[in-house]
């Protein structure tokens, strides 16, 4: 398909449809029926399913848009995938870890300030801004809420799969974020209907980006007998694999020795079993 065919087909494809922001009305129907885990499942993956609409200058194709690849994939069960994806290319790790599944592991929704949010986004004076200028706003539009800070993790050394883009805010001595999930292709735009969560801003912060690297032998000393120069024993012992990262590109021993990377596998220098990653 030419590029001029393709531009075409998108400004003739579907328009935003922002079918999350109520979707607070359900949760509230739902919430004496289904654990609250559950409807966090739902709404992030409603989120990450969102139709953002197309547009001739965000080059997504038929399937290259977040809302698309998510929505060929809906009718999964998200909760199974896995949840660090890792490839070998040209000699070089490459390790990600599944957006959905770490907002799953580290989110509530909170069905009554969301609320809040989007009777605030509701008022008359707002209807007209975005989104992101809105969520900065409802946290200091009122007095009892403290702004901490504010993210898009495009421009940080994010290793989630997919780009998240928020404000984080304290109330009565919890922590809040209030999160986008983009959708589109160019980074620029494309982003869901934001929604509010409670969450531990200490461990999200903390395991953003942090993954480790570990031999299925653990910690296990290996003991090694060599002889020097001069036909002395010398007795050595060797750590298997246990290493970090807290950027998905430099990676640190940690009590034990680093990967190598051998074709298309990650294993442990000294006994060569596949490397394990959480």
């Amino acid at each position: 398909m030419s590029d001029f065919a393709r531009i075409m087909l998108d400004a003739m494809a579907e328009k935003p449809s922002y079918s999350t922001k109520n979707i607070h009305e359900i949760a509230c129907k739902m919430k004496d029926k289904i654990p609250l885990d559950t409807i966090t499942e739902c709404v992030l993956k409603e989120m990450f399913c969102e139709n953002t609409g197309t547009h001739p200058l965000d080059s997504g194709g038929a399937f290259g848009r977040g809302w698309q690849r998510s929505n060929a994939l809906k009718d999964l069960d998200w909760m199974q995938a896995k949840r660090l994806i890792h490839e070998v290319e040209d000699g070089y790790l490459k390790i990600q870890k599944n957006a959905y599944l770490f907002l799953c592991d580290h989110l509530s929704y909170d069905i009554e300030m969301d609320k809040r949010f989007h009777e605030f986004c509701e008022l008359p004076e707002n209807q007209k801004e975005g989104y992101y200028y809105l969520m900065k706003d409802f946290i200091t539009w009122k007095n009892d809420f403290e702004y901490l800070w504010g993210a898009n993790t495009y421009n940080g050394d994010s290793i989630l799969n997919r780009v998240l883009q928020f404000e984080v805010f304290e109330c009565n001595n919890f922590d809040y974020i209030i999160i986008q999930i983009h959708n589109g292709a160019d980074v620029r735009g494309g982003y869901s209907t934001p929604h509010v969560f409670v969450f531990n801003e200490e461990e999200f912060v903390c395991d953003l980006d942090n993954v480790h690297a570990n031999c299925p032998d653990g910690h296990k000393k290996v003991k090694t007998v060599q002889r020097d120069l001069n036909g002395n024993i010398v007795i050595s012992r060797s750590f298997h694999c246990s290493a970090y990262t807290d950027d998905g590109n430099h990676w640190y021993a940690d009590n034990g020795s680093l990967f190598e990377v051998l074709d298309d596998k990650v294993v442990c220098p000294l006994c060569k079993k596949e490397i394990e990653f959480e």
